[in-house]
């Protein structure tokens, strides 16, 4: 909103180097310490910071650029990573061709893998849905991945679901340090 509401043509802006801790690719001692082992939880739009981590891991080329660039890899080297989103229908989750290719893929670089989970939250379910129900819980995260507290942890949606799972997971065996989030609310 800031953009919109302040930045008027004429006036500057600074550009820095990419940087955070929301990322797969950046400097992150807990991913080191799970050895590479990740969790990403996703609710409706807030899929789409994982859309990029996943294609940096999975659709870039493992040899330099056409700039010479090397492709980044992982401080944690070979990653193992299960994903978790809820939207409201099956028609809602965008990117799922995209992110099951990945899913089904055998050649990324670095030998990186990748467990997708989907949950519908909407009234009027497919028939045909054979997946979880409901919004992301901690009996749902138990049922499909066993081993999420000794994972990094992911989180990206409004922020009642943010802090709502960030309490829960803490809770239940995941370190604080070990669990990253970007929330927003509309």
């Amino acid at each position: 909103m800031w953009m919109h509401d302040v930045f008027r043509v004429g006036m500057s802006l600074g550009i820095h180097e990419v940087g955070g801790k929301f990322g797969l690719f950046f400097p992150n001692k807990a991913l080191t310490v799970t050895h590479g082992a990740a969790l990403l939880l996703a609710a409706g739009v807030g899929i789409t910071p994982f859309v990029s981590m996943l294609r940096g891991l999975f659709a870039m080329p493992s040899t330099p650029s056409a700039t010479g660039v090397p492709t980044p890899t992982p401080p944690a080297g070979r990653l193992d990573v299960h994903l978790i989103h809820s939207d409201k229908s099956v028609e809602e989750l965008p990117f799922r061709e995209e992110i099951e290719g990945y899913a089904r893929s055998d050649s990324a670089a670095g030998g990186h893998t990748l467990q997708v989970h989907y949950t519908l939250t909407g009234n009027e379910l497919p028939s045909i849905w054979a997946g979880n129900t409901g919004r992301i819980t901690l009996d749902m995260i138990r049922e499909v991945v066993p081993d999420f507290a000794s994972r990094t942890v992911f989180i990206c949606g409004p922020t009642s679901f943010a802090v709502s799972l960030t309490q829960q997971l803490t809770l239940n065996g995941v370190p604080q340090a070990h669990i990253f989030e970007e929330a927003f609310d509309f």
